[in-house]
Order: structure tokens, then sequence, then C-alpha cells
């Protein structure tokens, strides 16, 4: 009878321990996964393809939730917020990144909550509320561990930006500093060109017009090798109207011609339209007639 227990019991021990390294196996898998779904949405954000961003930030947050990755959730579920934000769909925006900042005070990581506190952050911005953006921001950076460099730079970047807006220049430009060294020593080239642009911004702001395009080129530079093209476009923007400022129409016109060409592509119609607006005039300064033509006929078949 003893003989017979023992073999039963050994019985469930085993197919408990098989049963438990399988449902593993399938929490581990899911979990990768759902990391894979993030990297995807990642480079579709910084492609400014935000459908499918979107799609895929839900597919991580999906994915997390049905085997209770808190920490995975908790991120795909901010930068769900982020890609709302980015496309204007600020109350989508606000549900998302303040359900994401709860959870992360629930689960008690102060790194995580340092993140959801960053990226509401930037909704603040986007609604205008600057002091509440530095509000949060400013909790956030206290909440960050030593160690966490990548998100410390951003919180810097996202500072200065705000202090751009308040035309607080000389504070801004030490923390954009140190944000870009942070992103050369971490190869992080998309968020090093942001840090750039910020900083020709304010070059252009205070009447430095050279400083701005050494900038602005470093900014192209760095969202090149980041193969960033919502970045690219940007830049060559910024370009093409800084040597137009300088009376170098020539060179503005190679900026905008470019720029127009990534806008259509991204199919950012508001993009192309600013761009082929600059054409058309620069074509006119330049006696460029052909192209005025071509450019106007161009402007008039966008939606």
């Amino acid at each position: 009878m003893r003989r017979l227990c023992t073999g039963v019991l050994i019985v469930l021990v085993m197919y408990s321990c098989s049963t438990l390294g399988k449902s593993e196996n399938i929490i581990y898998e899911q979990k990768n996964e759902a990391a894979g779904y993030l990297k995807l949405a990642d480079e579709f954000t910084s492609k400014g393809q935000y459908a499918s961003a979107l799609q895929y930030y839900n597919q991580a947050l999906e994915t997390n939730l049905i085997v209770d990755n808190q920490e995975g959730a908790i991120k795909a579920r901010s930068s769900l917020g982020r890609v709302y934000l980015l496309i204007q769909q600020y109350e989508d925006a606000y549900k998302e990144l303040q359900h994401a900042y709860e959870d992360a005070q629930f689960y008690g990581d102060n790194d995580l909550i340092a993140l959801c506190l960053c990226n509401l952050g930037e909704y603040y911005y986007a609604k205008n509320n600057l002091e509440q953006a530095l509000s949060v921001l400013q909790e956030a950076k206290s909440l960050l561990s030593k160690n966490n460099n990548r998100l410390l730079a951003v919180i810097l970047h996202n500072t200065a930006v705000v202090y751009v807006k308040q035309a607080r220049y000389d504070e801004a430009k030490p923390l954009l500093e140190s944000a870009s060294n942070i992103n050369i020593k971490e190869k992080k080239w998309s968020e090093y060109a942001a840090n750039c642009y910020t900083l020709g911004i304010i070059a252009n702001k205070t009447n430095n017009n050279t400083i701005a395009e050494q900038w602005m080129q470093k900014a192209l530079d760095g969202d090149k090798k980041a193969e960033n093209s919502r970045g690219i476009l940007l830049d060559l923007e910024a370009l093409g109207k800084l040597a137009q400022k300088a009376g170098a129409y020539e060179k503005s016109f190679d900026f905008y011609r470019r720029a127009f060409y990534v806008a259509l592509l991204l199919n950012d119609v508001g993009a192309a339209k600013r761009c082929i607006t600059e054409l058309i005039q620069l074509s006119e300064k330049l006696g460029r007639l052909d192209d005025v033509k071509r450019y106007t006929e161009m402007l008039s078949k966008l939606p």
C-alpha cells in the first residue's frame, strides 16, 4: 500500500513539473513575442507610420497582459499613448498615458514611473500646459536610478524643449548638451539628432544663423544614421529655411526638393504642401520658369 502511494506521488510530481515547465515556456515565448511587437512598433513610429505603430503597440500590450507581464504592458501602453499624441488624438493619448502611469505606481518600479511621467510631460507640453510639463519632468528625474542614462537623456531633452518654448534658452542649452553627450555614448542617433535640432532652433531664435545651420546639419547626419525618415524631413525643411534666410536660394531649393520627396514617401500631405509652396517661390526667385509650372501643377494635384 505504501509502495502504491509513493508511486502515485511520483507520477503526480512528475506531471506537475512537466506542466509547470511547459507553462513557463509559453510565458517566456509570449514575452519574447511581445518584445518583438514593441520593437516593430518603435520602428514604425520612427518612420512616421503611425497606423502600423498603433497596431503593434496594441498587440504588444495584449500579449503582455495575457501573461501578466506588468512591466511590458506598462511600457506598451505608455508608448501607445505617445503615438496617439503624435497624431493629435489627445483624449486617447491622455487615457493611455495616465493608465500606464497608474499601473506603474501599483507596480512600484521607480524607473518605470519615471518613464510614464516623462511621456506625460510630452502630453502636457503638447497641450501648452508648460508648468505641469515641467513639474512631472522634474518628478521623473528625481525618481530615476543613477544608471538609467538613456531615460535621463530623454528627460533632459524634454525639459529643454519646454524651456525653449518659454524662451529660457540659457537654461535649455546645457541640458541639451548633456543629453547629446549621453546619446552619442549610447549611440542613440535619433535622440542625438533631436538634441541637435533643438540646439539649432535656439541658435536660430538668437540670430546665430551659421551656428543654427551647423546644428541642423548634425541633426540630419544623426537622423540618417538612425534612418529616421520623420526626423530627416524636419531637418531638411529647417536647413532649407535657414539657407533661404541667408539668401542661398539654390541651396535652399535643393533642401526643399529633397524634403518634398521624403514627405511624399511618408504620405505627409501637410509637409509636402509646405515644401512644394517653398519650391514654387524659390523657382520664381531663381528664374526656373519650368519648375514653377511643374510644381504648381503638382501642388494642384495634392489632396
